[in-house]
């Protein structure tokens, strides 16, 4: 693959604070992982956040090595975001996917790089990060497609994310909910009468395989538990996507010209196979449990019925549930998967 100039692919990063998250450039300032806007209006700059190795740190004390460069397109993107927020759904739902998945990469990104840098401060001189090669892989795609942050890169008849922007209830009291999964590179949010879900590195696939779904959703307004169990069904098919992207990239002729990407098929190969290895719905209720643990609702509840998982978001027709009633408030509702 061509290395585009000031780009380094994840893996020969040293993690010693001295490169730009991002770009691998020499970094000379310091970046705030969760943004100065995000931590003052919901309050997170002392709370608790769970890193990978179990260790809690707090919103506001996670920052990583930045190039100038970076930082400044970083907290143009930044102001985008926060002017959105302040407008509710309708504002955010005003940002372009492309805007969405820069802000969404970049907390992963800067996550990521944080999480990494810590387990090579752990590590005997010079020896690897034990990760693996499809994980360094799907982080170097992602890096790379990150790089439109800053200069001009061009997807060539492809998209590589699937984002989904859906209105949720507002709560008695506003909070901040943030999730992701590195493994899968998948990112969650809830806050502000918003939900988002980016699949940061399936070209597309999660929106194609949920698309009965999104569709009997179409301009609802969610529920949190109904967000949470969307949330649910994206997270475990970003598991069952077993595809790693593959990206051809072509140098500019000059610095001024775009980067131009483009992806090999995803379909094909040796076996065939599909994209989504087979459902199970056993393995299912164990993410929804996840997503409904604000509401204490258990695997075995969830699987009362074991071909027709518990669901607050569709009828057993596969309708949108307009009047969700959560649990202690009513009768649950069964869909067939």
């Amino acid at each position: 693959m061509y290395q585009i100039p000031g780009f380094r692919p994840l893996d020969q990063f040293s993690f010693d604070g001295g490169e730009c998250f991002l770009s691998g450039l020499p970094a000379a300032e310091q970046l705030a992982v969760f943004p100065e806007w995000l931590l003052e209006r919901y309050g997170l700059r002392n709370a608790p956040f769970g890193l990978l190795d179990e260790r809690v740190a707090t919103y506001g004390s996670l920052q990583v090595p930045c190039h100038p460069v970076i930082k400044k397109a970083a907290e143009l993107l930044e102001e985008q975001v926060e002017q959105a927020f302040q407008g509710g759904y309708p504002g955010i739902s005003k940002l372009s996917e492309h805007e969405l998945f820069l802000w969404a990469g970049k907390l992963m990104m800067a996550l990521v790089y944080r999480e990494f840098q810590m387990a090579s401060s752990e590590r005997p001189a010079g020896s690897p990060l034990d990760v693996s090669p499809s994980l360094l892989a799907k982080l170097g795609n992602l890096q790379l497609l990150m790089q439109s942050l800053y200069r001009p890169v061009e997807l060539e008849r492809f998209t590589p994310w699937t984002v989904i922007k859906v209105e949720t209830e507002l709560q008695e009291k506003d909070h901040f909910d943030y999730k992701d999964e590195v493994n899968t590179l998948i990112f969650s949010m809830q806050a502000g009468g918003t939900g988002l879900i980016a699949c940061l590195q399936d070209n597309g696939e999660n929106r194609v395989y949920h698309q009965e779904l999104l569709k009997a959703i179409e301009g609802e307004k969610l529920h949190a538990i109904q967000f949470g169990e969307l949330c649910a069904r994206f997270y475990y098919s970003a598991y069952l996507f077993n595809r790693v992207p593959h990206y051809l990239v072509y140098p500019p002729a000059s610095k001024k010209e775009a980067i131009v990407v483009e992806s090999m098929p995803l379909r094909g190969g040796p076996d065939n196979r599909d994209l989504f290895d087979s459902w199970d719905n056993k393995v299912y209720a164990q993410v929804l449990e996840i997503f409904w643990k604000p509401w204490g609702i258990s695997r075995f509840e969830i699987l009362k019925e074991p071909a027709s998982p518990l669901s607050f978001l569709l009828d057993a027709e596969g309708n949108f549930i307009k009047k969700c009633v959560p649990p202690g408030d009513g009768t649950h509702t069964n869909l067939n998967l």
